[in-house]
């Protein structure tokens, strides 16, 4: 018996029962998550593996993400938005965009957020809450635990230097 299976079919059945509806973004993730960890654990992951080794991102798709990231990093984007661009389900772009990229989609939109915070905080003028705000997080704390946590440092600090 797998707990995790169990847990996630149980999660779905709950949604097709009525006993609780969170949406259909959830119930779609759940679905993703339980086929996505089935396929890894029980061997059909393995082949996946193996054509992605002859699968990757354009050159030109890589441009075209690293575009709308830069241009859209205020904006509240997601995994489906990112995979729509180049034509690909979310959980196929996720493995061509690791195996591209060499991290997650979620790690390289926050690395690019924080980098444009470093960018913005040469500039006095602008508050610290509205650099947050431009760069895509949802408030100044949110900025400054995922500052601290990829600078070590809080950016108040590292305006300071």
């Amino acid at each position: 018996m797998d707990a995790h299976v169990v847990d996630l079919v149980h999660r779905l059945q709950a949604q097709a029962e009525g006993q609780e509806y969170f949406g259909a973004v959830y119930v779609q993730s759940l679905s993703l998550a339980l086929a996505s960890y089935l396929s890894a654990r029980y061997g059909a992951g393995a082949k996946a593996e193996i054509s992605l080794r002859n699968a990757s991102l354009s050159s030109s798709q890589r441009a075209q993400i690293e575009k709308f990231v830069d241009g859209e990093l205020a904006s509240n984007f997601g995994l489906v938005d990112l995979a729509g661009l180049v034509g690909y389900s979310p959980d196929h772009f996720s493995r061509l965009f690791k195996h591209a990229f060499h991290q997650t989609p979620y790690q390289y939109v926050l690395s690019r957020r924080i980098e444009r915070a470093m960018t913005m905080l040469r500039d006095e003028r602008l508050s610290i809450a509205e650099i947050a705000l431009e760069c895509g997080f949802s408030n100044q704390g949110h900025l400054t635990t995922a500052f601290k946590r990829r600078t070590g440092t809080t950016p108040g600090a590292y305006r300071r230097k």
